[in-house]
């Protein structure tokens, strides 16, 4: 509360707390896959405990209900397929723990938190693309299915919680109850979305797409229409994970980049400084490096701090003719020109 003088006079002003409000991205199975269930409610308890992974999976190599947190937007996260059409990773035939999964999507969750009562049905999002088709544009209310347009239920992939005076939680609703009769202060939604496809063909021909419209940008956002909201961003720009090391040992640096499209590799660049007068970034790879590969960078010092910064960059060796299931060339193809059938859901699966 503050309090300030008029006229001599002490007035107490309050002012209500602004809401609190996330965002994040996380890849999800296909709303088909044998695993979806698992999947989307590991993200929604990453998201209802304020980031605590605890007992969730985050085996991604072998578990593909795994909790996947991405730093890049890949066009093999949002190629997802029929029941029949088994897939993962833009790939036919998958095998082990893979097998029987019909590939991924991405999801975007916003968590809106508010010491002030609110109806699910007041929040909105909105998502787009920066390819010249906007093949990722769309938008609807958190509360609305987007398939049918009538109002949603509170569900486990969209949850709500009523809070008391003293913010404890006295009510959770995830079970049926109406998103526009039960008011609450707080709300988890997801948004799925991917692009839907049939056969291998559909899965060349969206990964051409995406190919040849980089660097594409996902923008996203929650908001109260003329009141508070936030965005998101992520590119599908390459970028690094590092793990730290004890002082003196090498420091692994994993590339996180784009797969299964041809002929993209990418290099390394390094700084040992990232100050305005002395930063150079130095060619240390130049190219090569394909998605996943690991890196080890110099020791740490003793104290263990890092004694450079790495970044990774695209090796621009693309050509056409590596690329031949659709027969015009990468910067004319348009969604008409292949079946780039975009699927969004915020609703029941």
């Amino acid at each position: 509360m503050l309090c300030v003088v008029a006229f001599g006079t002490n007035v107490a002003v309050s002012y209500a707390a602004p809401p609190q409000i996330k965002l994040q991205y996380f890849v999800i199975t296909a709303a088909t896959s044998p695993s979806n269930s698992v999947c989307q409610q590991n993200v929604m308890s990453y998201m209802d405990k304020d980031g605590v992974v605890g007992y969730i999976s985050t085996d991604v190599a072998n578990d593909p209900a795994a909790l996947n947190m991405p730093c890049s937007l890949r066009a093999c996260d949002m190629i997802c397929s029929v029941a029949s059409y088994k897939m993962w990773d833009a790939t036919n035939s998958p095998s082990g723990p893979f097998a029987d999964q019909n590939g991924k999507r991405f999801a975007i969750v916003g968590d809106w938190k508010d010491a002030t009562a609110f109806y699910a049905t007041n929040i909105w999002f909105a998502l787009d693309s920066n390819d010249s088709a906007h093949t990722l544009r769309y938008n609807g209310n958190i509360a609305v299915d987007a398939a049918s347009g009538t109002n949603l239920t509170f569900s486990p992939t969209l949850r709500g919680e009523l809070w008391d005076a003293s913010g404890n939680v006295i009510a959770t609703y995830y079970k049926g109850e109406s998103t526009a009769t039960y008011k609450v202060n707080r709300v988890i939604g997801m948004v799925r979305l991917g692009w839907l496809c049939g056969s291998s063909t559909d899965v060349v021909g969206d990964l051409n797409y995406f190919r040849g419209h980089m660097t594409m940008i996902l923008t996203s956002a929650i908001y109260m229409p003329d009141g508070p909201g936030r965005t998101n961003q992520i590119s599908s720009q390459p970028c690094l994970v590092a793990n730290g090391a004890p002082a003196g040992s090498n420091i692994k640096i994993a590339i996180q980049g784009q797969r299964q499209i041809p002929a993209v590799s990418y290099g390394l660049k390094r700084t040992l400084s990232l100050g305005d007068t002395n930063q150079h970034w130095a060619v240390i790879v130049p190219g090569g490096l394909a998605d996943s590969s690991i890196y080890l960078g110099t020791p740490a010092n003793t104290s263990g701090s890092d004694q450079a910064y790495y970044k990774a960059f695209e090796v621009n060796n693309y050509t056409p003719s590596t690329l031949k299931t659709v027969v015009v060339q990468p910067a004319e193809v348009t969604p008409s020109t292949v079946k780039m059938v975009l699927h969004i859901t915020n609703g029941p699966e």
